[in-house]
Parts: C-alpha cells; sequence; structure tokens
C-alpha cells in the first residue's frame, strides 16, 4: 500500500534522524524505492534556494565515491561541502555501512570545546587529543583559532621580548608596553600567548 503524506513526513523525520533505511522498512512497511524518494525530497531542502537550481541529482554512482572517502578517512565536512550532502545523511550512509564515524566540533558540548581548547593551548598534540575526544584526525583545521593564533608575527615577537625580560609582568603591564611601543593588542591574545610561553618556558 503507498505510503500516506503522513507517514511520509515521519519518515523524513526518521530519515533526518540518521535512522537506517532496514529500521524504517520495518516499522513503515515502506520500499527501499519510496524511501529514496523521501531522501531525495530532504537533500534538496538541505541545500541553500539560491543553489537549489544548481545542484546535481545526487545519484547511486556519487553515494558510492562518498562512501570510498568516508572509508579511506576523508574529512567528512569537506566530503558534505563538495558534493552538497548533509552531514547528517554522511552520517547515516557511514551508520548503513558500518563506517566508523568520527565526532564533529558542533557535536562536542561547550565544557569539551574549552577543554580542547586549554589542551591546544598548553601544546598537547593534537593527535593525542582526537583520540581522547573520538575526533577526526584531519579535523583540527575546522575548530576555531585560538585568541595567540590572531597574533601577527611582529606581535609575537614584541611579546616574547617582554615576557621574556619580564615573565611576571601582567597582561594589563603587557598590554601597555607594548602601546608605548606603538602596538595595540588584544587582552585576550596576550593571556593565551603568556600561558602557552609559560608552558613552554617551563618546559625548557
Amino acid at each position: 500500500m503507498p505510503l500516506d503524506e503522513l507517514q511520509r513526513i515521519e519518515i523524513a523525520i526518521e530519515l533526518d534522524k540518521g535512522v537506517s533505511y532496514e529500521e524504517l522498512v520495518r516499522k513503515f512497511s515502506a520500499s527501499a524505492s519510496e524511501l529514496k524518494d523521501i531522501e531525495n525530497l530532504l537533500l534538496k531542502k538541505d541545500v541553500p534556494p539560491k543553489n537549489k537550481f544548481h545542484r546535481k541529482k545526487k545519484s547511486e554512482t556519487d553515494r558510492g565515491l562518498i562512501l570510498k572517502k568516508l572509508m579511506s578517512g576523508e574529512l567528512p565536512e569537506k566530503i558534505s561541502e563538495h558534493f552538497e550532502v548533509s552531514l547528517k545523511v554522511l552520517k547515516r550512509w557511514a551508520k548503513e555501512e558500518g563506517i566508523p564515524w568520527d565526532k564533529s566540533w558542533s557535536d562536542l558540548t561547550a565544557t569539551e570545546k574549552k577543554e580542547i581548547q586549554a589542551l591546544r593551548e598548553e601544546g598537547e598534540s593534537w593527535e593525542e587529543i582526537a583520540r581522547a575526544y573520538q575526533l577526526h584526525l584531519d579535523g583540527e583545521e575546522l575548530i576555531p583559532q585560538l585568541p595567540y593564533q590572531t597574533l601577527t608575527p611582529a606581535e609575537v615577537g614584541l611579546l616574547m621580548e617582554i615576557f621574556t625580560t619580564t615573565p611576571n609582568i601582567s597582561i594589563s603591564g603587557a598590554c601597555q608596553l607594548a602601546s608605548q611601543a606603538g602596538i595595540e593588542l588584544n587582552h585576550k591574545a596576550v593571556a593565551s600567548y603568556k600561558r602557552r610561553w609559560s608552558r613552554f618556558h617551563r618546559a625548557s
């Protein structure tokens, strides 16, 4: 029996949540072709209106290529952008094929994000962080910059000189000295740099 409109809506919601084809076939007695039709409608809705008419319909060949890229360990966010397929859909496809799925930055809690940024600031290797938080090994490039990473080479050079000559100087004091040298610095960036500088200074 063909699916009614309510069932199609319910299936669309389940697909968007990442429920597998097998579960939906059992639950709604739907055929694979019906599920694919609904999924195609979802894919079209994922695309901004201005790009909708320029988007190619995803074929089985596309899906096969996407799955190969996921299996090879390519960053899902890049695959999502290149093929214009949402991460939710990619995650469901990976689940259906038994492909491991790493967390993305958006999956983390605010506490986890804060912990990760603190570890990065302290100089912890990304490989260790990624393993500990089940993140993709190539995912660091998608994570927001640390405050000190916004500093220019000239600003870093000045701060190195300030903290080397006066290691106990306050953040405000460092900013004031920089200002006297004609460079206005962001307090958060200076504090971030000092924490990192202090760690490596203690280790040396």
